[in-house]
C-alpha cells in the first residue's frame, strides 16, 4: 500500500513495458520526433499504475499516465515538449537563501 495524502492506494500490478519502448511495440516509432519521450520514467510509471484508482477518487491526471496512452505528437512534426501530454517540465532548483 502507498499513502498519497489521505488516500491509501493499493499496490499496483507491475507493468512490463511502457508505450513506445522496444519491448512494448517491437521498436520505437520511426516517425516520432523524440521516441525517448514516449517511454515513461519510473516516477511517471507510478502515476500510470495508480491512474484508475486516483481517477475513481476524483483526481484527473494527465492523459500521458492513462493506460494505453498514445503520444499526441506521434507521426507528426510537433515538438513533444510543446504538447499537453509531453514529457514533464522540470524547473531548475535555485538557491534563494542568503548566507
Amino acid at each position: 500500500m502507498t499513502d498519497i495524502g489521505r488516500l491509501t492506494v493499493p499496490s499496483p500490478v507491475r507493468a512490463t513495458a511502457s508505450v513506445g519502448s522496444p519491448t512494448a511495440t517491437g521498436s520505437a516509432s520511426p516517425k516520432s520526433p523524440k521516441p525517448e519521450y514516449e517511454t515513461l520514467s519510473d516516477p511517471e510509471a507510478l502515476w500510470r499504475n495508480h491512474y484508475s484508482f486516483l481517477h475513481d477518487h476524483g483526481l484527473q491526471l494527465r492523459s500521458r499516465y492513462k493506460e494505453g496512452w498514445m503520444p499526441s505528437w506521434d507521426h507528426t512534426d510537433k515538438d513533444p515538449k510543446q504538447c499537453d501530454d509531453g514529457p514533464p517540465r522540470l524547473a531548475p532548483i535555485r538557491e534563494t537563501a542568503n548566507h
